[in-house]
């Protein structure tokens, strides 16, 4: 191989820049909202209300720092945080859970909640772009691979 085949096109900076300000804006944003919803669970019992309030402190506090080139291994973890945060979220709105206020049904959507989802999935859209190539790769494919999981849990009757 010549040098040349390691030379790969650098994204261009500010580009980069707009999806690192796009991601942790989404965080923030997302973290806001999860204090927020911590504030409505009070009266569903501590451990919902301390869940959210533990979520939104750490969101609040990881926003910024993606905002300043962080490291890969950082951007996994925030990226596999928000994707299993979603998660929680489709299985809370479509299968009955055994515990909570909402023993007996899913959850109903609400503003707050579909808001939080929309900005956790521009974070999760966000995310990738701040990984080198091969960890992109990787992360889209992770992305992709949970979101088709999700459909065919849905149309084999495990949620919904």
């Amino acid at each position: 191989m010549s040098a040349l085949a390691d030379v790969r096109p650098a994204a261009h900076p500010a580009s980069r820049s707009r999806w690192a300000d796009a991601a942790a804006l989404g965080m923030v944003l997302a973290g806001a909202g999860h204090v927020v919803a911590a504030l409505e669970h009070l009266d569903h019992g501590l451990v919902f209300a301390a869940f959210f309030l533990t979520v939104g402190v750490a969101q609040l506090g990881l926003g910024p720092a993606l905002r300043k080139g962080p490291r890969p291994a950082t951007v996994g973890v925030v990226l596999a945080g928000t994707i299993g945060l979603l998660l929680l979220y489709v299985v809370s709105r479509t299968v009955v859970l055994d515990l909570g206020p909402h023993s007996d049904r899913p959850e109903d959507p609400d503003a707050l909640g579909t808001a939080v989802v929309i900005v956790e999935l521009v974070t999760v859209t966000a995310l990738p772009t701040l990984l080198p190539a091969p960890w992109r790769r990787a992360a889209v494919d992770t992305i992709l691979a949970v979101g088709a999981a999700v459909w065919l849990a849905w149309f084999t009757g495990l949620i919904g």
